[in-house]
Order: structure tokens, then C-alpha cells, then sequence
């Protein structure tokens, strides 16, 4: 009886150990959300400026078909 107890005991502080990991992955996977939701923000920002460059080129288009 006392040998399963060790093994608990023993679980517990591996556990405990790897609760700082998980906290340290935790706010990792935050840091990079936050980068994402950056990145998607420039994608959006991008986006009129591909829709007047593709006005430009239809616009032009009529006239180097000419």
C-alpha cells in the first residue's frame, strides 16, 4: 500500500511541475493569436488597395486593347 501512495505522490509533483509548462505554452499560444489577429488586420488594410489596383487595370484595359 505504501508503494502506490509513493507513486501518487510522485504524480502530483510531476504534475505540478508541468503546470508552469502549460501556463508558459498558454501565453505563448496568446502571443501568437494576438499576431495573427495583426496579420489579419494588414490583410484586411490590403485588401482596397487590391481592389483600386484592379480598377486601374480594367480601367486601362479598353485602351491597350485599342
Amino acid at each position: 500500500m505504501k508503494d502506490s501512495r509513493v507513486k501518487v505522490a510522485d504524480s502530483s509533483a510531476k504534475v505540478e511541475d508541468s503546470s508552469p509548462k502549460v501556463a508558459d505554452s498558454l501565453s505563448k499560444v496568446a502571443d501568437s493569436t494576438s499576431k495573427v489577429a495583426d496579420s489579419l488586420a494588414k490583410v484586411k488594410d490590403s485588401f482596397p488597395k487590391v481592389a483600386d489596383s484592379t480598377a486601374e487595370v480594367e480601367d486601362s484595359s479598353p485602351e491597350s486593347s485599342g
